[in-house]
């Protein structure tokens, strides 16, 4: 029966039925404790929760939910074991996109620090984990700091998985950000092309991070005045995600803002 719960949980998420795949985590977890199976699996089952209400970003569940399943996990396998790291990785990533940039920075050091010590700075967790300190030691406004460990994750990724592997252009991406918001227009400029060019051939120009891209590159015809060209490109971005996503998602109402926004203040 346990098993059985397992599996249907884990095809409702397949299936993208979250909410359903909760309900049906709750029951497992129930089952579970009523019967006496092991830690390993409730705690398990936990995770994935957790997991599931930071990705409906319903953050202070899963905030509450991962320090605890951290609080085992450091109790009983390590506060360095692998299981516990991942854990703590997570509770990063859910501070962080909770807006807690600040929090998720002490918690993704100690994880990159202790990853790079077990695993090596080589390691895909690792460098996995140091790219996200990357991004909240920039949302705290710690771009020197930030830079060094984007150029350093980009040194290792592109060793390791290539330059043109997904994980090594999200690296050079950000750092275009990072570029722009330093004011370095023509470094920035120049990388987002880069990546660009990189992401059409791999993945195409209609994937998702592939039109977020694009949508930074409008910024620069903005800024040269070009608004035929912008517009046009947002059109095409903006069909892009109405196909992929729906109207009604917050991607595509967001494209749409920024098309009425600039045409409202575009020279006439």
């Amino acid at each position: 029966m346990l098993g059985t719960r397992n599996n249907l949980y884990q095809v409702l998420i397949e299936q993208g039925k979250l909410s359903e795949a909760v309900a049906e985590i709750d029951g497992f977890i129930n089952d579970a404790e009523t019967k006496g199976a092991s830690d390993t699996a409730i705690y398990q089952a936990r995770f994935v929760r957790a997991r599931i209400r930071k990705a409906q970003a319903k953050f202070d569940e899963a905030i509450s939910e991962f320090r605890e399943v951290a609080d085992h996990h450091s109790a009983t396998l390590g506060e360095n074991h692998h299981i516990t790291l991942s854990t703590k990785h997570e509770l990063g990533v859910a501070l962080q996109e909770s807006k807690d940039a600040a929090a998720a920075c002490h918690v993704l050091r100690s994880v990159y620090l202790a990853r790079s010590k077990a695993q090596g700075k080589d390691h895909h967790e690792t460098l996995a984990t140091r790219h996200q300190l990357a991004l909240a030691l920039q949302e705290v406004g710690e771009r020197e700091e930030a830079q060094a460990h984007y150029r350093a994750t980009l040194k290792y990724r592109s060793k390791v998985l290539g330059e043109r592997h997904l994980h090594t252009l999200a690296t050079r991406f950000q750092l275009a950000v990072l570029l722009e918001e330093s004011g370095d227009l023509k470094s920035a400029e120049e990388e987002f092309l880069n990546v660009l060019i990189d992401e059409c051939s791999i993945v195409g120009a209609d994937h998702p991070s592939t039109l977020t891209t694009r949508l930074r590159l409008v910024s620069y015809m903005v800024l040269r005045q070009q608004w035929s060209k912008a517009f046009e490109e947002l059109d095409r971005i903006l069909s892009a995600r109405r196909r992929i996503y729906g109207s009604d998602h917050p991607l595509s109402r967001d494209t749409e803002q920024l098309i009425a926004f600039l045409k409202a203040n575009c020279p006439s």
